[in-house]
């Protein structure tokens, strides 16, 4: 919603607060000469028209958006991993707080807390080793 409020699309109280834009591009490797991907997409929209909040879509019939769900040009969530440095950091958080809470998640097998009284998880020590190993190779 933060940035649909930047855009002006969606009157919210934020329109007149500068949010930081962030827009991350993935090379293959350091000299950064083939980029691979950019996050959030490049946004293609269905008239052309780059604040066009209604998205074109790609070959197989899905939306091209980003986090907010429509054509956008930037987030101004950079994520944990970027402010912490620490991917494991963000996939803990996820497999206690945010995929238990998914409708269409919530029939993963729950797994004991990590640690003494911690909350249940919705993956196990080896699923966020693999999901680590995972990330790292992109």
């Amino acid at each position: 919603m933060t940035y649909l409020g930047q855009r002006g699309v969606v009157p919210l109280f934020n329109t007149s607060v500068d949010f930081p834009q962030y827009r991350f591009r993935f090379y293959t490797d350091g000299t950064r000469q083939h980029a691979v991907t950019d996050l959030p997409p490049i946004p293609v929209t269905a008239s052309g028209d780059p604040d066009d909040i209604v998205p074109a879509l790609d070959e197989h019939g899905a939306p091209i958006v980003g986090p907010a769900l429509a054509a956008q040009w930037y987030s101004t969530d950079p994520g944990r991993a970027l402010i912490s440095g620490d991917p494991a950091e963000t996939v803990d958080t996820y497999s206690r707080f945010i995929l238990p809470g998914i409708p269409s998640v919530g029939a993963l097998p729950v797994h004991p807390p990590e640690f003494p009284g911690g909350p249940p998880e919705s993956l196990g020590p080896a699923q966020k080793r693999d999901l680590l190993r995972f990330l790292q190779r992109l």
